[in-house]
């Protein structure tokens, strides 16, 4: 969305959900994309991906390391299920491997709509320092961090979420003279 609204000058109301706005620190910023950008290529990864997710168990125990959230049995189960999808794995992994971390993170000054960035203090996957660096490059954008939430905070609390969005939503922003 952000790389959207600056490449067509929109004046667009962002908001962003424990967003990656940031290259991941150290090695990981080279190692990540090159990665999965290796794995993207290969035609059986996202089927590999999927058959080792063919246990429940494995799938609770990657949520819960790798993102920091807290998500109940129909969560699971339905992460489960979209987990063993190989077109899903297929579609998260050339995601990943599409990522331009440095390019993007250069470009946030040139956000020019309203921006809320939401994070999960207990995000695994996003460090918080990380979102925190993104609010400071974008002008005028607004940070809410929520302790007790992980990178799925929108489905571990969706009723704070909103309430969060719609009192940004609700703020006027500021007129220029």
């Amino acid at each position: 969305g952000a790389r959207l609204a600056m490449d067509e000058r929109w004046d667009a109301t962002l908001i962003g959900l424990t967003p990656a706005l940031m290259p991941f620190p150290g090695l990981a910023a080279r190692l990540f994309p090159a990665l999965a950008r290796m794995l993207f290529v290969n035609p059986f990864t996202a089927m590999i991906f999927a058959q080792m997710a063919s246990s429940r168990g494995e799938v609770a125990r990657f949520l819960k390391k790798s993102t920091g959230s807290r998500i109940d049995d129909l969560g699971i189960d339905l992460y489960h299920r979209l987990f063993r999808t190989s077109d899903h794995c297929a579609g998260a992994i050339g995601m990943m491997a599409n990522w331009d971390l440095e390019t993007l993170s250069a470009s946030l000054p040139g956000l020019t709509g309203r921006t809320l960035l939401i994070h999960g203090g207990r995000d695994a996957m996003v460090p918080t320092d990380s979102v925190e660096r993104a609010a400071k490059l974008i002008p005028g954008a607004e940070l809410s961090v929520i302790p007790d939430l992980g990178h799925l905070a929108h489905e571990e609390a969706p009723d704070r979420i909103a309430e969060i969005i719609l009192a940004f939503a609700a703020r006027r922003p500021a007129v220029a003279a």
